[in-house]
Order: structure tokens, then sequence, then C-alpha cells
């Protein structure tokens, strides 16, 4: 890989220089030109808060999650296709706009190298999950809880992932499985499929995140030390921790 998985004390360590100060202050405000492609453009349609869940829409069903449901932001419905149209042509309705959304989160959830136990998740972030284990869909829609975490494209094949320490520090390889998740997504998308890619992590905070994360107040097993920029040359590998928690 192109990238290395290292383990740390404490979340001054885990953060590292790319979100100094966390364990205090909130870091500076992050100022990144919107830019997407298809799979920037998922994510951001969530964070961004065109579309959201209500409870339930998101459901496990003792296999997989599943979409039963999906609310468009009423306030912004007359806009969303025309935003999305901006940056990924060809889009002609609300309803085209969300099947395709649908069509990635499923893709998202048949990876079951995205799956983490509940039980490995700090319970300050598993509170933010639908029952059943962190999966590609449920991963992919923590974006909803506040912009937990985001996805901006700064070039091509150049992403910024803007996240929440306490998804860093409470779920382990968060940075590989986001990683992994961008891989995916660009595996839909004929013109990226397998070509190699970087990713900026930089910690922000979004006070509309803490309605749905709680506290973690040390890295959980398996955490991974900000990596900063990485480089993905192939689907990366995700290296839980071995333990009862992987039951859980």
């Amino acid at each position: 890989m192109a990238y290395s998985e290292e383990g740390f004390d404490g979340l001054d360590d885990f953060m590292g220089e790319a979100a100094e100060g966390l364990a205090g202050a909130a870091p500076a405000p992050v100022d990144i030109e919107p830019n997407y492609d298809m799979p920037a453009i998922i994510i951001a349609l969530m964070a961004e808060d065109w579309v959201f869940f209500q409870p339930g829409e998101i459901a496990w069903n003792g296999t997989n999650h599943e979409m039963r449901g999906i609310q468009v932001n009423a306030e912004r419905a007359s806009l969303l296709v025309r935003f999305v149209n901006c940056f990924v042509a060809g889009f002609e309705s609300i309803q085209e706009v969300v099947l395709y959304l649908n069509s990635f989160l499923n893709v998202l959830e048949q990876d079951q190298d995205l799956v983490v136990s509940r039980g490995l998740i700090a319970p300050g972030v598993r509170k933010a999950l639908p029952e059943g284990p962190l999966t590609g869909m449920t991963l992919a829609t923590l974006a909803t809880c506040g912009a937990a975490f985001s996805v901006r494209l700064r070039a091509d094949d150049e992403y910024v992932v803007l996240f929440d320490a306490r998804l860093g520090a409470g779920i382990p390889a968060f940075f590989s499985l986001v990683a992994r998740m961008l891989w995916d997504m660009r595996w839909m998308v004929g013109p990226s499929q397998g070509r190699p890619f970087t990713v900026t992590f930089l910690s922000t905070r979004n006070l509309d995140a803490d309605e749905y994360l709680g506290q973690v107040q040390s890295p959980v097993a398996g955490a991974q030390r900000c990596p900063g920029t990485m480089r993905v040359t192939e689907p990366p590998a995700i290296p839980l921790p071995k333990g009862p928690g992987q039951q859980g």
C-alpha cells in the first residue's frame, strides 16, 4: 500500500499536525472551493443537507442495510437538480438523483471489507448508527449527521475529506475505510475505475454533529493516526483489531 497504518496514544497524537489543538479548542475553519465529481456529489447530497433520513429509513434486515425511505430538504428541493448538474450533467429530476444515490449506497453495502462490528466502535460514534454493524452504507450516511464528514474534489483524482475527529478516534481504520469507500464509488464511474487517486484528510468541527455524536475520550483499538495525504493505487486493506468486539 502507498500509506501506513500506525497506532497512537491519545487524541493529540492521533490528530497530529492535521488538527492541532483538537483536544481543546475547535480547529480553524477550512476554506476549500466547492468542486465535485460523482462520488463527491453523492456524499455532498447528504453532508450539505440536500437530503436526509428519518429514523428507520436506513434499516438493518438482519443481513445488510437497505434504504427504505429518504427525505429531500423542501427548502432546497427546487435547486437540487441544478446543483448536481453544475458538476455532473445529465440529471432531469429529483427522482433520478435519488435513484443514483441509492445505487451508490447499495454498492457500498455489498463490500464486506467495509463492515466493522459495533463492538469495535466507540459509544459516542455508535449512537449515530442505525441497528447493525458499520457497513458501507452506514459509513457513507454518517455524512448526514451534521456533516460529520464531507468530500470535495480539489482537482482531478484529488479528494479532500473534512472529518470530525470523533470519527477518526471512534472507528477503527477510519481513514482506510473512507479511502476504500471512495475506491468503490469511483469503480461505478467508468473513466475512474481502478485509476489511482489521493485523499487529503483535514479535521474540522461542525457543531451540528454534536446532535448525533457523543464524546470519544480516547481512541478505540485499531484507530489510525491521521495520514494527512494518502495515495490510493488499489483497494485499501482494512486493518481491524482482533478480539471480542468483532462479534459485538
